[in-house]
């Protein structure tokens, strides 16, 4: 698998593979969407392992809540989109885990 550093993310590219650690964590919480739908949402903020500029990461759903501050996770297929004036990695159709316990610490 080839990662893509946080700070070589670009708006609008998409299948996206990035691992970084959480840095930043907002509290998950219910959010109505354009449609009408009620769905749980969580905005972190994410870097480097070794530091860099960082990107916001938004999870919903059963994703959003997933990951605490610190946790090295792994976007797979994501997609790099600008809401509002901020730059944000999201998933799309792509998927988060957590970074197996050996690449916490890179």
């Amino acid at each position: 698998m080839k990662w893509t550093r946080v700070a070589d993310l670009k708006p609008f590219t998409v299948d996206m593979n990035v691992r970084a650690r959480i840095v930043k964590s907002e509290p998950a919480k219910e959010v109505t969407t354009k449609d009408g739908r009620t769905v749980a949402r969580q905005r972190l903020e994410i870097e480097d392992p070794e530091g860099s500029p960082r990107i916001r990461l938004v999870l919903w759903g059963e994703d959003a809540g997933r990951f605490r501050l610190g946790n090295v996770v792994e976007v797979r297929d994501g997609i790099v989109k600008i809401y509002g004036r901020t730059v944000e990695l999201a998933l799309g159709h792509g998927s988060v885990r957590l970074a197996p316990r050996s690449r916490q610490g890179s």
